[in-house]
Parts: C-alpha cells; sequence; structure tokens
C-alpha cells in the first residue's frame, strides 16, 4: 500500500512543523510499531490527543522478515485515519537536529511499552515527557497470547458506553450505515470505512455484540470486546457514530436510523442482503456495494499473530 500524503520524510518536518503547525505551541509526538492497534497502544494515542492540537506519530521502521506484519505503508495509512494524528514519519535513528527542528514537543509513551520501537533521541530532546498507565493485560505480547491459546475476548477495564445498542440518528444530512465484526481492524477495513463515509453526510458502524460474533466466526472470536471495538471505531475520523446489535443481521438498528444508503462490501452476495436490501427500501434508502481495499483479512492477520507468539515461547 502507498504511503498517504500524511507520511513525512525526515527532512521535510522542519517545514511542516513550520508552515503546519503553530510552531510555539508544543505538539505531541508518539513512536511505535502500530502493526495491530489494540487496547495499550491505542489509549496512548488516544490520550496523546489530550496534550496537544497536533500529534505526530513516529512509526518504527520496517525489516525484513516477512512475518513480522504489516509493512510501512500500510501502517502509516492506518495511523492516519485516526482522529488528532496530523502527520506520521520514521527513522531508523534519530538526527538531533530534526527532533531540535520539531520543538516544542510532548512525548507520550506507555509505562511499560514493549514495542520494537527504542529511540532513544526522541525522549532525550523532548520538552515533557507523559507517561500513560500500562491497560492490564494489553501489552502486544499479551495480545499475541490471547490470540493464539485465549482467552478471548480480552479483558479491557473500560465498559460499553451507554446507549451502545440504540445509537441516535445523527443530523442534520443524509446517513450511511455499514455493519460489520470489525474486529482485529487492518488498514483494509479503514479504507473501505472512508470509502463508504464520502457517500453521505455521516458514516455510522454498526458491529456485532461479541455474541453475535461468535455465532458468526467460532468461539475464539472476537478477539476484542465491543468494549473497544466501539472505542476503537469511534476513534477514527471517517466515523460519526457507532452502534451495536445482538442479532445476526441489523435489521432492528436500521429500523431505528433509517438510513439513506446502507454499505456492503463488494464480496457480498445478493442472496446475503435480501433482508437489509429489503428493510432499506421501505423509507426510499437503498443498498451501495463498496469494493474492499486491497488482500487484506482480519483472520490471516490473526493467524500471523499467532505464528509470533507461537515463536516467542
Amino acid at each position: 500500500m502507498d504511503l498517504p500524503r500524511s507520511f513525512l520524510a525526515p527532512d521535510a518536518l522542519a517545514s511542516w512543523r513550520r508552515e503546519e503547525t503553530d510552531p510555539a505551541e508544543p505538539i505531541a509526538v508518539v513512536h511505535g510499531r502500530f502493526g495491530l492497534l489494540h487496547p495499550g497502544n491505542l489509549e496512548v494515542l488516544l490520550r496523546a490527543r489530550e496534550h496537544a492540537q497536533n500529534l505526530l506519530v513516529v512509526l518504527s521502521p520496517d525489516d525484513d522478515n516477512p512475518e513480522h506484519g504489516e509493512k510501512m505503508g500500510e501502517r502509516a495509512v492506518t495511523v492516519a485515519h485516526l482522529r488528532g494524528v496530523t502527520a506520521s514519519t520514521s527513522f531508523a535513528e534519530p538526527d538531533p537536529s530534526v527532533l531540535q527542528a520539531i520543538r516544542p514537543y510532548i512525548l507520550v509513551a506507555s509505562e511499560d511499552s514493549d514495542d520494537d520501537a527504542s529511540l532513544v533521541g526522541v525522549e532525550d530532546s523532548a520538552d515533557a515527557l507523559v507517561r500513560v498507565p500500562v491497560v492490564p493485560g494489553c501489552r502486544t505480547s499479551q495480545i499475541r497470547a490471547a490470540i493464539a491459546d485465549g482467552p478471548t475476548p480480552v479483558s479491557v477495564p473500560f465498559d460499553p458506553p451507554e446507549g451502545l445498542y440504540t445509537p441516535p440518528r445523527p443530523e442534520p444530512g443524509s446517513v450511511v450505515t455499514i455493519n460489520g465484526c470489525f474486529d482485529v481492524v487492518h488498514c483494509g477495513h479503514l479504507e473501505f470505512l472512508a470509502r463508504a463515509a464520502c457517500l453521505g453526510d455521516h458514516l455510522v458502524v454498526l458491529i456485532n455484540d461479541d455474541a453475535s460474533v461468535r455465532r458468526y466466526k467460532g468461539n475464539s472470536r472476537p478477539v476484542f470486546p465491543v468494549a473497544f471495538r466501539h472505542r476503537l471505531l469511534s476513534s477514527l475520523k471517517s466515523v460519526a457514530a457507532v452502534g451495536a446489535f445482538a442479532e445476526d443481521e441489523p435489521l432492528t438498528a436500521l429500523e431505528r436510523l433509517r438510513p439513506d444508503i446502507h454499505v456492503k462490501g463488494g464480496t457480498f452476495k445478493e442472496n446475503l442482503v435480501a433482508h437489509e436490501r429489503a428493510l432499506v427500501g421501505t423509507w426510499g434508502g437503498r443498498i451501495e456495494y463498496v469494493s474492499m481495499i486491497g488482500d487484506y483479512s482480519s483472520t490471516e492477520a490473526i493467524r500471523r499473530e499467532t505464528r509470533r507468539a507461537e515463536r516467542q515461547k
């Protein structure tokens, strides 16, 4: 996948800092791999947004091992879809002059990060350091172990929001809905959601709750509980609202929201969406198909993380 325009080469950071941000205001800096968005690293990104208007994500560089998952383009696209992320970059060894040029900045990091990025120079030149408490059980290695051996869904310390099953219809303007498990979210999902959002004014994502995912995907799924999946999807630039449904099809939620457009992935077969098409048509809405981006798969991502967990034993 190509790098997004928000990905900057290190030698472009100084001009970005000078021309695209207020040079007198600190920016937040987070560094890590961000190949798999999970409760631990998402929390660092969310907390970083509380400290500055602009957030720069420094991605650890690729290596030559294909088993290490997502490449730079995929990871840069992933973080670019998150609210508050202004730009991303990557460098193997931080150049002190580059770091000086982006000051003042606040480094935001987990209290006990197990990321494979260790950019000592970033911390040395930071104007302030903010440590984010570890999300219990949600270090990268612990997530991999849970994927490989259970238990899943991974436990998280926050509850689903009130009204999870009854998201209000955003107003004013047209509403687009889309439904799915969105369990292990990858850059293909994010590009798909961004395309769907372009069809109307507000995109509402309807997610299967945990019991519904288990019926659909099996007892080892979901990897992440509905509370986290809601939290992650709500943090995306393209998403206006998120709701859950307990049934096998989101018919009750669709009846309540009455979307103008209900989006399905391009691989869906017509007979599998017949009920949704008929329902949406009763108020003049329609089904639209949006093609998926690339050959990305949550199942393959889970298999890859399982293999990595096995090698770590």
